[in-house]
């Protein structure tokens, strides 16, 4: 995984992010802002799936309990689609990817099955951050067709610094994100992640935008 931490104006917050958040989460506003977070991932074989991914997560919480909420989400895996949308209300879609590089130098990019661009990264991975691996929890919370989802999940990787340039077109989907500058970017290599270790589910009404 390779990926930045934006910083964006509550006002200037993608009405999809709206359309997915559960009633009970609310966005993490600090100074008038919300961190959002832009990544792409590649699943290797030997998970459950291989395929390659872009996803934008959002920082919220309900209550004092930090989770993310996922307004976009693209893959180039049917059965991905049709599992993030079934199991977890993630609102996957279909994109089309390509990816250059090796190891340490990367580029990659996202379009729309019909054509347009989505998004575009060049990155250099540099150091460690730390030594060995890092595990940390991460939970989603999904508001889809009139139901809740909160998935527990953990992941493991081994979490390095990262130099990156990104490009979202002005029309397009991400275009709230065009021209901002990353507060922070970091890449996540050998990453393992396990989805929905502990899953709550639900109705609920839609929140107060």
């Amino acid at each position: 995984m390779v990926g930045s931490v934006f910083a964006v104006p509550v006002g200037e917050l993608p009405p999809s992010l709206w359309e997915v958040l559960p009633a009970r989460s609310k966005p993490v506003v600090v100074a008038g802002r919300v961190p959002v977070s832009v990544a792409f991932v590649s699943y290797e074989p030997g998970g459950v799936l291989a395929y390659e991914e872009l996803l934008v997560a959002v920082a919220v919480r309900a209550g004092l309990a930090a989770q993310v909420t996922v307004p976009h989400i693209w893959v180039d895996s049917e059965v991905s689609v049709a599992g993030g949308r079934e199991l977890w209300n993630i609102p996957k879609g279909m994109a089309r990817f390509e990816r250059r590089g090796g190891q340490r130098a990367v580029s990659v990019r996202a379009s729309e099955e019909d054509g347009p661009e989505l998004a575009a990264l060049d990155a250099r991975i540099l150091g460690r951050l730390r030594p060995g691996w890092h595990t940390s929890s991460l939970a989603t919370a999904q508001r889809l067709d009139g139901s809740t989802v909160v998935a527990h999940n953990a992941v493991r990787a081994r979490p390095h610094a990262l130099r990156t340039r990104w490009s979202f077109p002005a029309a397009g989907p991400l275009g709230y994100l065009a021209g901002r500058r990353p507060v922070l970017s970091v890449a996540l290599a050998d990453m393992g992640i396990s989805f929905g270790v502990r899953t709550s589910r639900g109705r609920t009404a839609a929140p107060a935008a």
